[in-house]
């Protein structure tokens, strides 16, 4: 009993909240993306998120190609993509100062050089 609680806390814990759902007809996919609600009341739900429980209501969006997923990402959280991303920004902005340093550092020795010769 105790390894069947262990397994079920295991999968709700490696749980990325994504599902992917295979519909038999277009129709039915229609269905399903239109059924639930208007987008305009999609977008309201989206925009005041915090004050509605996440079990309330579902989001539908029509899958990407299969191609066009990377299958080796889906095992990654959210906050460890918003963690990489923080840190590329940043290291972005670490190399882009330090190229200002280096061209203003040759932009004074340049006009060091210039007020010499005159």
């Amino acid at each position: 009993m105790s390894d069947e609680n262990t397994d079920t806390a295991t999968k709700r814990e490696n749980f990325t909240g994504i599902v992917f759902v295979v519909l038999k007809t277009q129709k039915d996919m229609y269905k399903v993306l239109n059924g639930q609600s208007s987008r305009t009341v999609r977008v309201l739900r989206s925009l005041t998120c915090c004050l509605w429980e996440k079990s309330d209501f579902w989001f539908f969006e029509r899958a990407p190609e299969p191609n066009d997923i990377y299958w080796e990402n889906l095992g990654i959280y959210q906050i460890e993509r918003l963690i990489y991303g923080f840190f590329s920004y940043f290291m972005t902005c670490v190399l882009m100062g330090v190229c200002l340093a280096i061209i203003f550092t040759v932009k004074k020795a340049q006009m060091k050089y210039m007020a010499e010769i005159e």
